[in-house]
């Protein structure tokens, strides 16, 4: 069967010469097709840098990268917070990594002019198009805290249909034969009607391994049916890019923060469709409808994220939704810490409020040097 497999099509559609987040365009906010927690206010980076700072030692310089710095909404939040709640003395540096040269160059804009009226010289910040290229410029980052917001959602994934009757059986023969992948068919409509994904009996090696590991086990469980045919999103992506941050960056911690939760959550009897959508202008709309104008996305199986950051050596914290952690944040801080005025009060319940983003996304923090509890 012609046609390519799915995660090139999405690679393309969002990181190619005319991809998405590759061209000049509002993606976020108001005017853009979504909000991620750093639009709705700044307080969601002043309550990361806290907690941040929290686990830094003491009197230490302090060193932060964050992965896929978007238009800069949360480095500015970031470094605002940093400066006003550590040590007088304390020099603070903060690295931005995005392949996206339109997000970098919108991030030293406002990192610009945050600098001019900040006036505070303990604050040194710098951009770059990939991890190899900030060690080469200071190979002093290793080691450093690690962000990544709204990252894993934009890698690309596989498409994979389950046959659900075949994929409980343990051996990897019936597993295999159960999961068809979902390629993107070559001749391309010119009538301005969506691709279409055609689905194929020769499955890449890893999403027959990641339909065994995680799909089979919600079928034996009961949590899915045992039969009928349910659609998934694999992350095939996912190892290489955290085992890269590992072996290159090696940051002393890591914060990642998406929608998603556990498999048992993303992959669920009543979504037999997944969770693959586009957004364009604020609606959810069909993600193969116009590539390069749609934000494709999907739910993150942090499950398969902390198996994966364990194998590198990681310990995971127990996975938290994100209204419990920001709220932790802010119940620990001191009196004299001033982290929420009043007049942020209405945006902070969009962040931490079930229904919404507070139990939407999912916080995911890893540790390199803490022992397993």
């Amino acid at each position: 069967m012609k046609g390519v497999p799915f995660s090139v099509f999405m690679s393309d559609a969002l990181y190619g010469d005319f991809g998405y987040y590759m061209t000049d365009r509002n993606r976020f906010g108001r005017r853009g097709d979504f909000y991620t927690s750093a639009q709705v206010s700044p307080v969601f980076g002043r309550l990361l840098a806290l907690q941040i700072l929290r686990e830094a030692p003491s009197g230490e310089p302090l060193s932060l990268v964050e992965i896929g710095c978007g238009d800069g909404d949360l480095a500015v939040a970031l470094l605002q917070g940093l400066a006003s709640f550590s040590e007088e003395n304390r020099r603070i540096r903060y690295a931005a990594i995005d392949r996206s040269q339109v997000s970098l160059t919108r991030t030293r804009e406002r990192l610009t002019a945050f600098s001019a009226q900040c006036a505070d010289c303990r604050v040194e910040w710098s951009t770059f198009a990939s991890m190899e290229a900030l060690l080469a410029y200071d190979l002093t980052f290793r080691g450093a805290f690690l962000i990544g917001n709204e990252v894993l959602d934009a890698l690309p994934c596989e498409l994979i249909n389950v046959d659900l009757a075949r994929i409980s059986d343990l051996s990897a023969t019936a597993a295999s034969r159960a999961v068809r992948e979902g390629r993107m068919i070559e001749n391309q409509r010119i009538d301005g009607t969506p691709l279409e994904i055609a689905y194929t009996g020769e499955p890449c090696r890893e999403a027959s391994v990641y339909a065994k590991s995680f799909v089979s086990p919600l079928v034996r469980s009961g949590h899915l049916p045992k039969a009928g045919v349910h659609h998934v999103e694999v992350p095939i992506a996912y190892r290489s890019f955290l085992q890269s941050i590992a072996n290159t960056l090696s940051p002393r911690e890591m914060i990642l923060l998406d929608y998603g939760g556990e498999t048992a959550d993303v992959i669920a009897a009543d979504r037999p469709r997944g969770s693959l959508r586009g957004y364009q202008h604020h609606r959810l709309v069909d993600p193969l409808s116009s590539p390069g104008d749609v934000d494709i996305t999907y739910d993150v199986d942090f499950s398969y994220v902390r198996e994966i950051l364990e194998e590198v050596g990681y310990v995971v914290d127990p996975l938290t939704r994100q209204g419990s952690y920001l709220m932790g944040i802010i119940s620990r801080a001191n009196a004299t810490q001033h982290v929420v005025s009043e007049s942020e009060y209405g945006a902070l319940k969009h962040l931490v409020m079930p229904g919404g983003l507070g139990d939407r996304f999912v916080v995911c923090v890893a540790h390199r040097d803490k022992e397993a509890v």
